[in-house]
């Protein structure tokens, strides 16, 4: 996977639920490539890194997104998928993860944990 700026991440992950709000407006749901009739989203990974950076932004501050250290475990659970993210931050590196039920995608959550801590940060539902 050809890895995207932050900005482009965000600007992508807007149009993306944009459409999957709008795909309910009208009668071709299941012709929609990003969505369903549910608002089921194709793709986690673009909706994960976008979920991410604001829950990192909106924890931290000023981030900066590492290169190269983006992941996932989409079997993770048998009911949710996993995926993380390094930020450098004024303090020190920080991993955001984010978990996506598989039945509902609506149902995300993301936490975050420092390099020094031994526990993360509780997890948050993304709202």
């Amino acid at each position: 996977m050809k890895r995207m700026s932050a900005p482009s991440v965000l600007i992508l992950a807007t149009v993306i639920l944009a459409s999957c709000s709008l795909s309910t407006t009208h009668d071709h749901h299941n012709s929609h490539p990003m969505a369903s009739a549910q608002g089921a989203i194709a793709n986690h990974d673009h909706v994960a890194a976008a979920d991410m950076h604001r829950f990192a932004v909106r924890l931290l501050g000023a981030v900066t997104v590492i290169p190269d250290t983006y992941g996932a475990a989409e079997n993770w659970h048998h009911e949710w998928e996993l995926r993380w993210e390094d930020y450098e931050t004024s303090t020190g590196v920080v991993r955001v993860y984010h978990a996506t039920n598989k039945s509902h995608d609506g149902m995300r959550y993301t936490s975050s944990r420092a390099g020094d801590q031994t526990h993360n940060h509780a997890w948050e539902p993304i709202h």
